[in-house]
């Protein structure tokens, strides 16, 4: 006898588990679980959404294609390594920065399911006490830094 699952990642783990349970019971000898990949923003309605704390990276992008996406029950993270980490392990759809997510994508651990531009206005600065302006130790780390963020530019 075979059990099948489909849409597993949207099932709730409890019910999952218990759904397992009583198809092993039954004499259940397969076990499958599928899942249907999102291809488009449509497609992930029901999934959860894992929203940057900081960034708002959903909402932007909502705003951006003038989308109403409700993210009243978004899991908030503050940390976007950890956002991609949440993401790999399934517990919902993210939007990250491309830099961040290319290891999991090249390992397999995540996969890109759509183009989502945001507007690139997110900036790093270099900062130090204004005592220490002019130390050539900062000067050379500051060039370096510019020099190779205008390489990815």
């Amino acid at each position: 006898m075979r059990f099948t699952v489909e849409d597993a990642s949207r099932t709730d783990q409890d019910r999952l588990c218990a759904a397992y349970d009583a198809a092993v019971d039954a004499g259940a000898n397969r076990l499958c679980y599928a899942d249907s990949v999102p291809t488009q923003l449509s497609d992930i309605e029901g999934y959860p959404l894992i929203e940057d704390k900081i960034h708002r990276y959903w909402a932007r992008y909502a705003r951006s294609i003038n989308l109403e996406i409700d993210l009243a029950r978004s899991i908030l993270f503050d940390d976007s390594g950890v956002i991609v980490e949440a993401s790999a392990n399934a517990q919902g759809v993210a939007l990250v920065r491309a830099s961040l997510a290319v290891s999991a994508l090249r390992k397999g651990r995540l996969i890109k399911l759509f183009d989502a531009n945001l507007p690139g206005n997110i900036g790093y600065h270099i900062v130090t006490p204004e005592s220490r302006r002019s130390d050539r130790e900062i000067q050379r780390v500051s060039k370096w830094l510019r020099r190779e963020a205008s390489k990815t530019a």
